[in-house]
């Protein structure tokens, strides 16, 4: 059963990794960039394969690695930014939980004098 999270929640765990003086690893996967609007994996996929038809077929296996392999590095660029820009801008203009939790965590992580390790395999 899984139970709705708040953004007190993450809060808290957090107030409780600074008083205790503990570490923790913060992970936030393809669900928050899923629900700003940047496509899935699959999402990328499909588009290389309207976009660019004959590095779809030239891709070994269809999924994002392979597929976007089979892009000149300035066509992966531009792939990427154009289908996160929208996101990022939407980001800006509102004020909404998924905006406070990634401001919250870098503003933690700056005040303990942390620095964020960003993996992003769409930047990669």
């Amino acid at each position: 059963m899984t139970s709705e999270r708040r953004l007190d929640d993450p809060v808290s765990m957090l107030k409780n990794v600074v008083v205790n003086h503990k570490k923790c690893t913060l992970l936030i996967g393809a669900g928050c960039s899923v629900s700003a609007g940047i496509p899935t994996a699959a999402g990328f996929v499909d588009e290389i394969r309207k976009r660019d038809p004959r590095a779809y077929e030239r891709a070994a296996q269809k999924t994002y690695p392979h597929c976007m392999a089979q892009l000149p590095p300035g066509a992966r660029r531009d792939l990427i930014a154009e289908l996160v820009r929208p996101a990022h801008e939407r980001r800006l203009r509102q004020s909404g939980p998924h905006g406070q939790l990634q401001s919250l965590v870098v503003r933690v992580c700056a005040l303990m004098g942390e620095f964020l390790a960003v993996y992003d395999l769409a930047a990669s």
